[in-house]
């Protein structure tokens, strides 16, 4: 997918290199990409940065936080990314400056991104658990029902601890009705991922 940037974006990039000086839009890039990892609290102010053309450095900075998230979004490799800011006509400095922080701060990034907005949740682990209701010695009545207990969630990344997402109860026909319909998923995505 091609990205198509706004015009504010692209005249906030074209700026870069031109309207501020190479050093000091490597420096608003360097803190561009601080602003889109961390929260403005912990970032120190930079007010040379913004010393001769506020209003200007304000839109350059948007513009390229703007174009690292979406680059992320889309899944961009550095090389997509390049191929889009050749498009307008960068600085070379500057297109190579935000090739880099974005080579170099990709997978954090990545990680910012799946934390704005609402998502679905991700599950990458499965656990269960097998019970049947017996007879017993303080009941003279057990029906012989099996049932899953089944807790899908995932493990954060930071801590390595498990999350669970979704936890239900099924019996054995409801479970090998619900796997079909995963496998049925699987072979719809395989079908669409299979090169033509």
């Amino acid at each position: 997918m091609t990205l198509s940037l706004s015009n504010e974006v692209v005249e906030g990039l074209k700026g870069l290199g031109v309207e501020i000086g190479i050093e000091l839009s490597k420096k608003l890039i360097a803190n561009a990409v601080k602003l889109a990892l961390y929260s403005d609290a912990n970032i120190p102010s930079n007010p040379e940065i913004y010393a001769t053309n506020p209003a200007f450095a304000k839109q350059s900075e948007y513009a390229v936080v703007t174009v690292l998230f979406l680059a992320t979004k889309y899944g961009y490799d550095s090389q997509k990314l390049r191929n889009l800011l050749e498009q307008h006509g960068l600085v070379a400095a500057v297109l190579e400056e935000i090739v880099k922080v974005y080579d170099t701060n990709k997978k954090d990034l990545l990680i910012n991104n799946l934390k704005i907005g609402h998502s679905l949740p991700h599950i990458t682990d499965a656990e269960w658990r097998l019970t049947c209701d017996v007879k017993s010695s303080a009941s003279d009545k057990g029906s012989g029902d099996l049932t899953y207990r089944i807790s899908l969630g995932r493990y954060r990344e930071k801590t390595g601890e498990r999350e669970s997402t979704v936890e239900f109860v099924c019996n054995p026909e409801e479970l090998q009705s619900f796997i079909g319909r995963l496998k049925e998923i699987e072979r719809h995505c395989e079908k669409i991922s299979a090169p033509k």
